[in-house]
């Protein structure tokens, strides 16, 4: 009997919820999960493969991916008109995706109304911290991309208090393929609404 032909017979509810074990395992080395490659994605792929070798033949197609890691606590204060030092995880907070945190500047910040078309960044000061609303009119990303267009030093996204809004949520193109553009500039996430930081 060809190897390919036994393969259906072991195809059974134990065998499932054994692999269904092992790859839930596999997630949870570092207490963490097989979401992305660094949470232990690859370590599911090369088990699966392991498992599928006696059977056939399988390949892997590598690719790339956008990977956000938080190296540090970014920090944010206010100097004027009073000197006010903000908290991570209760004032703000980065977003994923939101560009890349080697900057240490002061800069004054400029509400930008909707933000989803050039017109809207019309006057705006480059070098100043882009602070804009969110809203269903346009995607987060493509706010940032215009923003950084238009010469602002970072993103500061605020929603309307009675609003809440996943902060896990990703600043870059949905279907994101290597070549996609991803933000440069660092993105923030202010939790209690506009906070007025002229």
């Amino acid at each position: 009997m060809a190897a390919s032909q036994t393969l259906p017979g072991a195809v059974e509810v134990d065998n499932i919820v054994s692999h269904l074990k092992q790859l839930d395992t596999i997630a949870r080395i570092n207490g963490l999960n097989s979401r992305s490659v660094l949470k232990n994605y690859n370590a599911s792929a090369e088990y699966v493969v392991s498992q599928l070798r006696p059977y056939c033949d399988p390949w892997t197609q590598h690719f790339a991916v956008a990977v956000h890691q938080e190296l540090a606590r970014p920090q944010l204060s206010l100097v004027s008109p009073a000197q006010t030092m903000f908290q991570y995880g209760v004032d703000f907070q980065g977003m994923r995706n939101g560009g890349n945190g080697f900057h240490n500047f002061t800069s004054r910040v400029t509400e930008v109304i909707r933000g989803c078309s050039a017109s809207d960044f019309a006057g705006f000061p480059p070098g100043h911290i882009a602070l804009i609303q969110e809203g269903s009119e346009c995607e987060l990303y493509q706010r940032a991309f215009l923003a950084e267009d238009f010469g602002a030093s970072a993103i500061f996204f605020y929603n309307q208090q009675s609003r809440t809004t996943y902060l896990g949520t990703r600043i870059r193109i949905t279907a994101w393929k290597e070549g996609d553009r991803l933000v440069q500039k660092p993105v923030i996430w202010l939790r209690s609404g506009n906070p007025s930081l002229n």
